[in-house]
């Protein structure tokens, strides 16, 4: 927060970003009902448990991840490999961006405004098993993260993971119910983005299954885990600068 300019430039950037899309939801719904099956109120509950998630993430790992690639190129990880203690706790957890706290007063503010503008009624032991479940999200998530950000362990240059998790942070802002086909088939099974929101906000909202819960738990800690396995497989490719 000494940098008073920049951290008023991350409020503003934040904030409009929540806004604009609180927004075109707005807009959205004056021309229809629903949106597969999720009603306006519901809709900006899901987008709640989105910057939620997302803000959780941006503050613990997200931005390690983004320099990762950078980290294998250059040969930076010696000094950390060497160290007694989790590679992966020392490189994915490295900065912590206590600004992105930001993100989550935003979500409240964003919460508020939802209870005063719809007549939706959370029962709160949905709501806190949906946040619980959120833990999940951000498990997958870490998990997906891990899996992409291993790959610079077997090519010569991966300077587009930044953008690859941009687009997969992206792809889990949607309700899983809008991919149909082929879309389904690879955004809920084989790369299961769409579910990190999903299925936490659908919990709080009730309107969930205990299926697809049990499926949800059971992906998170498989991605995890294929996550680690790859990142450790990797490590042993890891040949410092040269």
């Amino acid at each position: 927060m000494i940098y008073r300019i920049n951290f008023l430039i991350t409020i503003l950037s934040m904030g409009m970003w929540i806004f604009i899309y609180v927004g075109f939801f707005e807009v959205l719904f004056l021309k229809i009902d629903n949106l597969a099956g999720w009603a306006k109120d519901e809709i900006l509950i899901f987008l709640a448990f989105y910057y939620l998630l997302q803000g959780v993430g941006n503050i613990l790992y997200r931005e390690s991840f983004e320099e990762f690639s950078n980290q294998v190129i250059y040969g930076l990880l010696d000094n950390t490999l060497v160290k007694p203690a989790s590679a992966q706790v020392l490189l994915f957890f490295r900065t912590i961006r206590f600004d992105h706290i930001i993100d989550l007063l935003l979500t409240i503010l964003l919460i508020i405004y939802i209870l005063l503008t719809t007549n939706i009624n959370l029962n709160p032991i949905s709501l806190i098993l949906g946040i619980i479940l959120g833990i999940f999200g951000n498990l997958l998530f870490y998990g997906i993260l891990l899996l992409f950000a291993s790959i610079v362990f077997y090519v010569d240059k991966f300077d587009s993971i930044p953008s690859l998790l941009w687009h997969v942070s992206q792809i889990s802002r949607y309700p899983r119910q809008i991919f149909t086909g082929f879309g389904k088939l690879l955004f809920q099974f084989i790369l299961p983005v769409t579910l990190i929101v999903s299925v936490p906000a659908e919990v709080a909202l009730e309107r969930s299954n205990y299926q697809i819960i049990l499926y949800f738990i059971g992906i998170s800690f498989i991605f995890f885990l294929i996550g680690n396995i790859t990142f450790k497989i990797g490590l042993k490719k890891y040949t410092s600068s040269n």
